[in-house]
C-alpha cells in the first residue's frame, strides 16, 4: 500500500505530531513512571519528526531482549497514544547506530516509529 493511501489527513497528523511535540516532556515523564512501575530499569529516548506518517520515534542505547523489548514498546505507545488521542498506535523497527564508544555504551540502539498510519496502526477518529 502506497504511504498516501496510509495517511487519511496530512493535517491530523501534523496537528497529532504538535500536540505530541507540546507534550514531549510530560509524556517522557509518563514513560519513565511506567517503566519503573513495570521494573524495567532501561532508558528510553523520544522524537518527534517533522515529516513522514509517524507520531512519535521512540529508541534504546541497551539492546534489550525482545520481549522486554516488545513490553516496552506497548508501555511507549499506550502512553503516547493517550496523549495525543489515538484510537490505536503500532511500531514498526527501525534502523539506526550511534557514535557511542563500544566499550563503554552499547551500539545496538533499537528505534522503534509510532505512524500514523490507519492501517494496523495509529489513526485518529
Amino acid at each position: 500500500m502506497e504511504i498516501a493511501e496510509w495517511i487519511e489527513d496530512d493535517e491530523g497528523v501534523a496537528a497529532q505530531r504538535a500536540r505530541a511535540r507540546n507534550l514531549l516532556p510530560q509524556i517522557t515523564q509518563q514513560v519513565k513512571h511506567a517503566l519503573q512501575e513495570a521494573s524495567i530499569e532501561i532508558d528510553v529516548f523520544l522524537m518527534i519528526p517533522a515529516t513522514g506518517d509517524a507520531i512519535a520515534t521512540f529508541g534504546t542505547l541497551a539492546d534489550p531482549p525482545d520481549e522486554l523489548w516488545t513490553r516496552i514498546g506497548e508501555i511507549v505507545c499506550a502512553i503516547v497514544r493517550r496523549a495525543v488521542g489515538l484510537n490505536r498506535t503500532y511500531s514498526r523497527p527501525l534502523s539506526c547506530a550511534t557514535t557511542a564508544d563500544e566499550m563503554t555504551t552499547p551500539t545496538g540502539a533499537m528505534p522503534i516509529t509510532i505512524p500514523a498510519s490507519p492501517v494496523g496502526g495509529a489513526e485518529a477518529e
